[in-house]
């Protein structure tokens, strides 16, 4: 019953004189098998601009109009104007298992948002690297307060997968998970704002302005996900009570 998104770095629609390896038909998969999710890749870049600001726009069109109606998912490595209205936008092939990962990705996402992008997103713990269980989990839970969780499994020589580096991992990625589920109704109506309203992915000066605070760096590691849900997520190796809990301001 799972409806598959194929990732794609060749042309949508059949061309003369393309090898059958990179030959694909997005109407029939469409239409045929169900496919409502595509995510473009570096092919979609190199040419410019408006080669893959029409790609996007293309495939939207063609699940909009071959699969009665349906709302297309897709998500794309290159974000420029006009792609919001078709793309989730992600932040391409990184190493994760390190804080660092996490760090820098919170004010990417926050950035993203103030450009006009709300749809934004980057493979849990990346593609690369990993083993490190903290950083794991800390990146499943923040990531659940987001757009989209992306996995990308297969490239690296490490599984990502919630349940990859066993217990605890496992149980705490599951409920933050069941969390992410829980909060679509939360998600869906914030998404609807964010079309010409805030974004999803709040800069602190978007929901608190008037606080001299929040308009210089001391909150660039936070934000609010909504109007109702402050996030601050665990960006470094703090210290932590002896439950766990990590010490922090």
């Amino acid at each position: 019953g799972v409806e598959i998104g194929l990732w794609t770095e060749s042309n949508l629609l059949p061309r003369k004189g393309v090898k059958a390896l990179l030959q694909r038909d997005l109407t029939k998969e469409v239409r045929d098998a169900g496919v409502r999710v595509l995510k473009t890749d570096v092919a979609w870049v190199g040419p410019g601009y408006s080669f893959g600001l029409r790609g996007v726009t293309d495939a939207a069109n063609i699940m909009t109009y071959y699969g009665n109606n349906a709302r297309p998912y897709i998500i794309s490595c290159d974000g420029r104007a006009g792609t919001q209205r078709y793309a989730t936008i992600w932040t391409g092939d990184q190493t994760g298992g390190e804080w660092e990962y996490i760090r820098f990705h919170i004010p990417t996402f926050i950035g993203a948002s103030l450009s006009g992008q709300p749809n934004i997103t980057s493979d849990v713990d990346g593609i690369f690297g990993g083993k490190n269980t903290p950083v794991f989990v800390r990146e499943y839970q923040w990531k659940t307060y987001t757009p989209m969780m992306l996995n990308m499994d297969g490239w690296g020589s490490n599984e990502k997968y919630p349940h990859a580096l066993g217990e605890p991992a496992t149980s705490i990625n599951r409920t933050y998970m069941k969390m992410k589920s829980e909060l679509i109704p939360y998600t869906y109506s914030i998404a609807r704002e964010a079309v010409d309203g805030k974004p999803m992915i709040r800069a602190m000066f978007l929901e608190d302005e008037a606080n001299e605070f929040t308009m210089g760096t001391a909150t660039r590691y936070q934000y609010m996900y909504g109007p109702s849900l402050l996030v601050a997520p665990i960006y470094q190796n703090t210290a932590a009570d002896a439950e766990g809990n990590d010490v922090r301001h």
